[in-house]
């Protein structure tokens, strides 16, 4: 997999680091707005207030009555310049002319910038930006009135920019470095969480994660177990598609998604309570097996959930007893092979020798229903797991020393869906179990193909306890589902000293299907 020119700590550290950058960046422009507006509105009021005071002042009003200058007025200005660190104090008559100033050059001459026209000709205060003499300054105006409410003059009190830049400028040192102090902790916060982040997605790129993710997935929805995961409070949170089938099977429902895993496997319980981890146990219901198996998922040493994996064990007996049953049947096979032969061989030597008393008694032994039982089921059963499945039923009924015989007529074709034969193997197996557990010693079955349909009749006794107890074991769960899966019937009757019971399913030969394909003319 190529390998990503940045990896994931590195983007997230840039990402937050970024957005944090934007922030205080924003901040730092609002702030430093904010702080030339305070500072100017800040400077603009101390300029009024400082000029009302001297307006107020009787040696102010006596020059300005007398538009003379005066060292003591002089004195004045100078003082209250240097007290509030102040460029200039102007006082000036109604005709413009200064009666103070720095520059006592400037003293009996015109002031200059144009902005004191409101306070000398409106008698209104006011605050500007100009250039005057001292170059460009912020100027405040207020007019000064005698006893009789009349103005007189006018007082210009002023800073100039350069002075206010310089404030300004010491101002912004100190939010500048506020500002570096907070782009480090903005830094070391910004790998502290990247890192952080990156450990709780266990180290892994996006990539990766997606990779394992669709992995997971396909491994999952894939695996021929059911899988069904739950959280703490034991809540169904995922199920792959084979593990709704056996749900669909054990609790009727096919939306287990939130629902408490007891009431959807009742015994689950159990194994919980036992152990934490459970491997290979049999779980039973509605007269199936399943093989359960249940570990806890564990996140940093907490446990988050279980995980359990449910097989349908009747799939696994089946493979089994196909295998024996196949075995069953090619060892048949080769038996009857052998014996053919051999008793060519003695047919041959007994009628050579015209014994014809010891060949009437041999033929008699090997026609015997017990002898012939493998021949019949290989020669009329050409489905090789039929004909090994009967033969190993018949073995089952021999070691309890019970008659197993079946009658075929007519033969049975093969066919290619093994999956139905499989079911219709797992009904018959259902009824020779009940069989089995009543020890009959005298019933009868046969065996036969027709109109698609394979049928297997069984003549049982007509016994006042076996029949009710058949009865309720054909309309179980189970055997019921087998049914509605193969399409299958069966009918009960009852014929006075005995009782019927046919099982019908439909069966598709190999040849069948091959003549059901329609023909393409190309």
């Amino acid at each position: 997999m190529k390998k990503s020119r940045f990896s994931l700590w590195m983007r997230l550290t840039l990402l937050i680091l970024l957005g944090i950058i934007i922030t205080v960046s924003f901040l730092f422009y609002r702030i430093n707005q904010q702080i030339i507006e305070t500072n100017q509105l800040r400077q603009e009021k101390t300029l009024l207030e400082l000029g009302h005071f001297l307006a107020r002042d009787q040696q102010v009003i006596a020059a300005l009555k007398s538009e003379t200058s005066t060292p003591e007025i002089q004195q004045l200005t100078q003082a209250a310049e240097k007290d509030f660190d102040l460029d200039f104090v102007v006082v000036m008559t109604m005709a413009k002319i200064r009666l103070t100033h720095p520059n006592p050059e400037k003293i009996y001459q015109p002031f200059e910038g144009g902005d004191e026209e409101q306070a000398v000709t409106k008698g209104v205060e006011t605050v500007s930006t100009a250039t005057g003499t001292l170059g460009q300054s912020l100027r405040g105006f207020v007019p000064v009135f005698d006893r009789n409410k009349e103005e007189i003059g006018v007082i210009s009190i002023g800073m100039t920019t350069t002075r206010l830049s310089e404030t300004l400028t010491q101002a912004r040192k100190n939010l500048s470095l506020s500002l570096c102090l907070s782009l480090f902790i903005s830094l070391m916060i910004a790998v502290f969480t990247a890192f952080t982040l990156k450990r709780q997605m266990h180290d892994l790129e996006p990539k990766e994660i997606g990779i394992l993710l669709e992995e997971r997935n396909a491994m999952f929805q894939n695996l021929h177990d059911g899988v069904i995961v739950t959280n703490q409070r034991n809540e169904v949170t995922l199920v792959n598609q084979a593990g709704i089938v056996i749900i669909e099977k054990l609790a009727h429902t096919s939306k287990p998604f939130g629902k408490q895993i007891a009431s959807l496997i009742p015994m689950i319980t159990e194994f919980q309570s036992r152990t934490k981890t459970i491997t290979d146990e049999i779980y039973q219901q509605n007269g199936v097996d399943y093989l359960i198996s249940v570990a806890p998922i564990v996140v940093r040493k907490q446990q988050v959930g279980q995980i359990l994996m449910i097989r349908d064990m009747t799939d696994l007996t089946s493979l089994h007893e196909q295998l024996i049953n196949t075995t069953a049947y090619a060892s048949s096979l080769q038996s009857q092979s052998h014996d053919f032969l051999n008793k060519l061989h003695v047919i041959y030597g007994l009628s050579d020798i015209g014994d014809a008393e010891a060949l009437q008694i041999y033929l008699q032994k090997i026609l015997e229903p017990e002898q012939e039982f493998s021949s019949r089921m290989v020669y009329l059963i050409h489905n090789p797991i039929i004909a090994g499945f009967l033969i190993g039923e018949r073995s089952r009924f021999l070691e309890k020393q019970l008659p197993f015989m079946v009658e075929i007529y007519p033969d049975i074709p093969p066919s290619s869906n093994q999956q139905k034969v499989q079911l219709w193997m797992n009904m018959v197996r259902v009824i020779h179990d009940f069989l089995l557990s009543q020890t009959l010693k005298q019933f009868a079955m046969r065996l036969g193909y027709q109109n698609k349909q394979l049928e297997l009749v069984y003549t049982l006794p007509n016994d006042d306890f076996l029949i009710p107890a058949l009865r309720s074991l054909l309309h179980t769960k189970y055997f019921d589902n087998l049914l509605k899966t193969t399409n299958g019937r069966f009918t009960l009757e009852n014929q006075g000293q005995a009782y019927k019971l046919i099982l019908t399913l439909p069966y598709i030969s190999t040849k069948e299907e091959e003549n059901d394909i329609p023909n393409i003319n190309y």
